[in-house]
């Protein structure tokens, strides 16, 4: 394995305690959903699954010391990691295959409670979980949590990973429909392998992710509710209030961060049919766009 360093790993001590300890509290909390083992849609199924890796409690417990990772949630079994290949549908409702990081406890017990973990803005495909599956911040927390008895999924989203549209950045449907099919692609692998689910399910994230989260969280309670019920979700550092984010930034003489901007602006006029590329790119940038 390539190990890599980057800064946000030396603060994930306290970020993975305030994303997972209000899971921890709320575990138990009724939910109910129905019999996955009969999906009635072809969003959610599974097309493919590939062994990542295996990994022993030490050797996670030796990760997070080689990143001076310090929290009181220690591993106890091993993990098996997969990357999980589903059907979800685009903003356009085009039928899209896309990709996840399943994070599996090697361990035995009446039934798993499910968490989705869903990642902070990236750029490049190859920086999704599937890919990526261990040396980011969703990586250390699927280990985590499958270490401890947990079954995660980590969602690659559209435009990342396997999928080769664009990526939907800060869009409602678009950010939530992979999170949904992965829970749903989840209970469908544990049918097909005979692994007992707790009705109980997380959802989490932090930066992209924290909006991911909340857009999920509203889409299943507004559409999905006889389907999914969350027990518990975790949003953080999120963009939830687009028009206010996008003021702020606009009164700004300088803005150190344009990349996020020209993600969330390309998103909306590919999918808003805007044609206005050349209101925020340089022309020779716009062109090439």
């Amino acid at each position: 394995m390539k190990h890599q360093t980057s800064n946000h790993f030396f603060s994930l001590s306290r970020l993975i305690s305030l994303l997972i300890l209000p899971l921890l509290i709320l575990w138990g909390c009724d939910n109910s959903s129905p019999d996955p083992c009969s999906p009635d849609q072809r969003r959610g199924k599974v097309i493919t699954t590939t062994e990542l890796g295996n990994y022993s409690a030490d050797q996670i417990h030796s990760l997070f010391s080689a990143f001076h990772i310090n929290f009181e949630l220690e591993p106890v079994a091993n993990v098996r990691v997969l990357a999980l290949n589903y059907w979800t549908e685009d903003p356009f409702g085009r039928e899209q295959s896309v990709s996840a990081a399943l994070y599996l406890p090697d361990t035995t017990a009446d039934e798993f409670p499910v968490i989705s973990i869903q990642h902070g803005t990236i750029f490049q495909r190859d920086q999704a979980p599937s890919v990526n599956h261990l040396y980011s911040l969703e990586g250390v927390i699927g280990v985590l949590m499958a270490s401890n008895g947990y079954i995660a999924i980590a969602p690659d989203g559209l435009g990342l990973g396997i999928n080769e549209s664009f990526h939907p950045y800060i869009h409602e449907t678009g950010s939530a429909f992979p999170v949904i099919d992965g829970i749903r692609a989840v209970r469908g692998y544990s049918c097909t392998e005979d692994i007992p689910l707790s009705p109980d399910l997380f959802l989490i994230g932090y930066s992209e992710g924290g909006y991911v989260t909340m857009a999920a969280h509203k889409v299943i309670e507004t559409d999905y509710g006889d389907e999914i019920t969350v027990t518990a979700s975790a949003p953080m550092a999120g963009p939830y209030d687009i028009r206010y984010i996008a003021d702020t930034i606009l009164r700004q003489d300088n803005y150190d961060n344009p990349g996020y901007f020209g993600y969330v602006f390309m998103t909306y006029n590919t999918i808003y049919g805007w044609n206005r590329l050349n209101e925020v790119f340089a022309p020779d940038v716009a062109y090439q766009l």
